[in-house]
C-alpha cells in the first residue's frame, strides 16, 4: 500500500494527489504528482544559457549522442539532443552519461542512468546511483566548466 496526500503540484500548479515513492535510500523519497508525474526530491540545477550549452556524450545501445545540459540534481539530469535527425532513446534504455571530469573530481566522469520520459528532442535521466557531491559543490562544480561553441538559434 502506498501512502498518497493531496497537495498544489509545485510543478503543475493543480491541486492532485501525490504519491510518495523511494529510489533506494531515505534521501531520495520525494512525491510523484499524479496529475503531472512531476517527482522532484532535490532542488534541480538549471543551466539557462541555450546559446553556449554544457555538452553532454551519452552512450546507447546504439552508439554516442551529443547533447546539451539543461538541468542536473544528484538523482538525474534533463538534456536536450544535439542532432534532430539522430534517433530517439525510448524509455527505460539504460545509457551512461560522460562528463567533464571536473564536475566530479572525486568520482568516476561516467554516470549510468535509465531514460524516464522523453519529449521531442528533450529527454529526462534518473542515475542509477545518486552523485556522491553535495548541492553546493555541484553547483559550484557547474560553473567552473568551460561552455561549448555556439549553436544554431533554431535549437
Amino acid at each position: 500500500m502506498s501512502l498518497k496526500k493531496q497537495d498544489v503540484c509545485s510543478h503543475c500548479k493543480r491541486p492532485a494527489w501525490h504519491e510518495m515513492a523511494c529510489f533506494g535510500d531515505l534521501e531520495a523519497v520525494c512525491w510523484i504528482c499524479l496529475a503531472c508525474g512531476n517527482r522532484r526530491a532535490k532542488p534541480r540545477f538549471r543551466l539557462n544559457d541555450t546559446r553556449q550549452p554544457y555538452w553532454i556524450t551519452i552512450r546507447t545501445p546504439s552508439g554516442n549522442l551529443d547533447a546539451a545540459l539543461c538541468n542536473i540534481n544528484n538523482y538525474g539530469a534533463k538534456l536536450r539532443r544535439i542532432d534532430p535527425a539522430a534517433p530517439g532513446l525510448a524509455q527505460g534504455t539504460a545509457v551512461v552519461l560522460v562528463l567533464d571530469e571536473r564536475l566530479l573530481p572525486s568520482a568516476k566522469a561516467t554516470i549510468r542512468a535509465v531514460v524516464r520520459w522523453t519529449e521531442g528532442d528533450l529527454l529526462g535521466l534518473a542515475f542509477d546511483a545518486p552523485l556522491a557531491l553535495a548541492p553546493e559543490a555541484l553547483a559550484q562544480a557547474l560553473a567552473t566548466l568551460p561552455k561549448a561553441a555556439l549553436i544554431p538559434e533554431s535549437l
